[in-house]
């Protein structure tokens, strides 16, 4: 049957939300930031272009082009993907070329780099790790490090969570810290201080890890990041602000059901198992360079945003 793609509207959210419900962790992001965000975009945070491919009716495949400047990609039907790609060619041209990663199972992710014709000088890391999923039922909490404690984090911590956030970009995405850069993970921190959505570890008043929650939709849960200090790893810190954060959503939200979240790190994998997390797929992150800036017409050139020529 002749695939066709097109943009994804309003009329298309229960269509989306049933092709998205029983896929993994990369589908279920894409899912979590449809339902709280909705399909207009506008600019907002956890807002997204969606673009849907079809075999005749039915939807096989999704990609979303995220506030953040970020492709997410799921697909039943893998011959979709270069198509989808293509769909989201003029998105991205008219939102300046700006382009940060390109997320979803490893293959996926392949195929829409291919598509898109993304040289490989123009990524600075290709993140290739796995999806996991655990049923919060069968969370296995650890034992506390001595003396610590859990809460919310507020309003006074803002400075120490971007702090954090920037250490932990610079290690996972090898990020500089620049003033887009920070400007943009003060513009996350502030979303998540808003939602509430980031549990702080604390040892004699200092923090010594975070866990972020990304989002609460429809009874799944999902995780990240989640960050320890360099100096204070292999102390369980970060196994307990997981664990116990979990524990303390699920006792707010009651219909919580499932927990994902993807990792690489091999130090973070052993962490989520021990939680009871399982493996469910391959996953990646490819992160583009700074000042790269994608062409219609000649795949991505690096260069100033002012001067940047749309083919």
């Amino acid at each position: 049957m002749t695939l066709t793609t097109r943009p994804l509207f309003p009329t298309d959210a229960a269509a989306l939300d049933a092709f998205l419900a029983p896929c993994t962790v990369m589908a279920d992001i894409i899912r979590a930031e449809a339902q709280v965000a909705g399909l207009v975009y506008e600019g907002r945070p956890l807002e997204a272009e969606y673009f849907g491919a079809f075999e005749g009716q039915r939807l096989v495949g999704v990609l979303s082009y995220s506030w953040a400047n970020k492709i997410r990609i799921y697909a039943e039907n893998p011959d979709s993907l270069p198509l989808l790609a293509q769909a989201a060619r003029t998105a991205i041209v008219k939102r300046g070329g700006l382009l940060e990663a390109v997320d979803g199972p490893t293959l996926h992710v392949d195929a829409v780099i291919a598509a898109l014709a993304l040289p490989p000088d123009v990524f600075r890391g290709y993140r290739e790790g796995g999806n996991f999923r655990l049923d919060l039922e069968n969370l296995r909490l650890p034992a506390l490090p001595e003396d610590p404690s859990l809460r919310l984090a507020e309003e006074k911590d803002r400075a120490l969570l971007i702090d954090g956030r920037m250490a932990f970009n610079m290690e996972t995405k090898n990020v500089t810290s620049t003033p887009e850069i920070k400007a943009s993970i003060e513009k996350e921190v502030d979303l998540r201080l808003k939602n509430g959505w980031t549990f702080m570890l604390e040892k004699a008043g200092a923090l010594v890890s975070f866990c972020g929650i990304e989002s609460c939709v429809s009874g799944v849960v999902i995780i990240g990041p989640v960050f320890t200090f360099m100096d204070l790893r292999n102390q369980g810190y970060g196994r307990a602000v997981a664990g116990y954060g979990l524990k303390t959503l699920m006792q707010e939200y009651p219909d919580l059901r499932t927990a994902v979240l993807s990792a690489s790190r091999p130090d973070a994998i052993r962490t989520y198992e021990s939680l009871g997390f399982r493996r469910t797929a391959d996953w990646c992150s490819a992160i583009l360079k700074e000042g790269s800036f994608f062409l219609s017409s000649s795949g991505l050139a690096q260069q100033e945003p002012g001067d940047l020529t749309l083919g």
